[in-house]
C-alpha cells in the first residue's frame, strides 16, 4: 500500500492509512499459469478539515455577520451549514442572522471537503440588549442655549458613550450638552447612545428655537397738555404677544397696556422704550423717540389811522422751532383775512376788538386781542 507497512493478498482490500498523503500503491496479478503484471497508482488520504468561525458584535435589534475561519488543509471546502441556534438555518462561508430576541445561542457549523470529510464547530453567542436611549430638551428663543437632560439607561452593558447630533452640522460628546443655535427653526437632534459591549441604541426629536418678536410702535405728536397715543405695531412669527413695557423716557411714566396714550409734564423729545414678550417668553426691545410741542405764542399791533385808511395789522409769532401753517384774524366788524399780517379798511371810525389765531402743524394754538 506504499506506506512501507502494508499489504493484502485478497482482491478487492480495505486499508486504513495512519497519516494524510499521497501513497505509491503497487498491484501485482499472476494468472494460473503463472503468467504476471504490474501496475503503481497513487491513493490519496486526505486530512479532516478544521472547523471555526468568528462573529461580530452581538446586540439585539441588528445582524450579527458570521465568517468561516476553517482550515481545509489543502482541500477546498465545499459545504458550510450554519445552526443559528433559534430554528434557522443558512449556508455559504459568511452569513448574516437577525435574532428574535435578545439572549444566549449556541450557533454550530459544520464544513466538509470534496471527499465527504466534515468537522463540527460550536460557539456560544450572546445577544445583548441595547441601552435605552431618551433625552428631553426645553423650547428656548433665539440667541438662548438650548439645554438638553441624558434621559438614557443601560440595560446588559453600562453606558460607555454618547454622541449628540444637533441638527445644524453641530455636534457633542458631552453627557447633558448645552447648544446655542444661529437662527430659528425646528432642528432634528438625534442622540446615539454606546454601552460597553459596543451595542447601540438611537433617539431623535425636533428641537424648536423659536424666532424673536418684532417690538414696533407709533406715536403721535402733541402740544404740552395734551395726552400721546401709543399705539403698539409688534408682530410675532411663532407664538402670541402677551405682554407689553413702555418706558416713556420721562424717569417716570411706564404702562403695561398694548396701546396706552400718556401726558408729558414739559415739551421735548423723548426716547420710548417698548419691550414685548410672547407666550414661550421670547423678548424683544425698540427704542423711538416722541416729541412733545410747546404751543405757539403770538401778539398784534396795528396802527391808528383815520377814516376811510388802511389800518396795517402785524403779527409777531414764536412756534419754539414749529412753523405757523394758520392764520386766523377777525376785524371785529365781521371780517376777517388768512394773511400773516394783513391790512383792513374800516366803514366806520370806532374801536374794534380785534383778535388773532394762529395754529403750528400739530393743531396747537394761540390768540392774541
Amino acid at each position: 500500500f506504499g506506506d512501507a507497512s502494508g499489504t493484502s493478498s485478497l482482491q478487492n482490500p480495505s486499508y486504513i492509512y495512519a497519516d494524510t498523503g499521497s501513497y505509491n500503491v503497487q498491484l501485482i496479478v499472476q494468472t494460473n499459469i503463472g503468467c504476471r503484471d504490474t501496475i503503481v497508482k497513487p491513493a490519496y488520504v486526505a486530512p479532516y478539515p478544521q472547523a471555526d468561525f468568528t462573529f461580530d458584535t452581538a446586540c439585539f435589534g441588528y445582524p450579527i455577520h458570521f465568517s468561516s475561519t476553517t482550515q481545509g488543509f489543502g482541500w477546498p471546502i465545499t459545504s458550510y451549514q450554519w445552526d443559528f441556534g433559534d430554528g434557522n438555518y443558512a449556508s455559504g462561508a459568511s452569513t448574516s442572522h437577525l435574532y428574535a430576541s435578545p439572549g444566549t445561542y449556541t450557533v454550530q457549523l459544520v464544513v466538509s471537503n470534496p471527499f465527504g470529510c466534515s468537522d463540527t464547530v460550536t460557539h456560544q453567542v450572546i445577544v445583548y440588549r441595547p441601552p435605552i436611549a431618551q433625552f428631553a430638551y426645553d423650547t428656548v428663543c433665539l440667541y438662548d442655549s438650548t439645554h438638553f437632560l441624558n434621559l438614557s439607561s443601560p440595560t446588559d452593558n453600562p453606558i460607555a458613550g454618547y454622541t449628540w447630533d444637533f441638527g445644524d452640522a453641530s455636534s457633542s460628546n458631552d453627557t447633558n450638552p448645552s447648544h446655542l443655535y444661529g437662527s430659528s427653526g425646528t432642528f432634528t437632534v438625534t442622540l446615539y447612545v454606546t454601552d460597553s459591549y459596543g451595542c447601540r441604541d438611537t433617539i431623535s426629536h425636533p428641537v424648536i428655537v423659536s424666532p424673536l418678536p418684532i417690538a414696533n410702535f407709533s406715536s403721535d405728536t402733541v402740544c404740552l397738555g395734551n395726552p400721546t397715543h401709543f399705539t403698539d405695531q409688534s408682530t410675532s412669527a411663532f407664538g402670541s404677544i402677551t405682554s407689553w413695557n413702555w418706558n416713556f423716557g420721562d424717569a417716570s411714566g411706564t404702562s403695561s397696556l398694548q396701546n396706552p396714550s400718556y401726558i408729558y409734564a414739559d415739551t421735548g423729545s423723548y426716547n420710548v422704550q417698548l419691550i414685548v414678550q410672547t407666550n414661550i417668553g421670547c423678548r424683544d426691545t425698540i427704542v423711538k423717540p416722541a416729541y412733545v410741542a410747546p404751543y405757539p405764542q403770538v401778539s398784534i399791533s396795528a396802527d391808528t389811522v383815520c377814516r376811510g385808511n388802511e389800518t396795517h395789522f402785524t403779527s409777531m409769532t414764536n412756534g419754539y422751532g414749529w412753523p405757523i401753517i394758520s392764520y386766523q384774524w377777525d376785524f371785529g366788524d365781521g371780517n376777517t383775512s388768512n394773511l400773516a399780517n394783513p391790512s383792513h379798511i374800516y366803514a366806520n371810525p370806532g374801536i374794534y376788538n380785534v383778535s388773532l389765531i394762529v395754529f403750528n402743524p400739530l393743531g396747537c394754538t394761540d390768540t392774541a386781542y
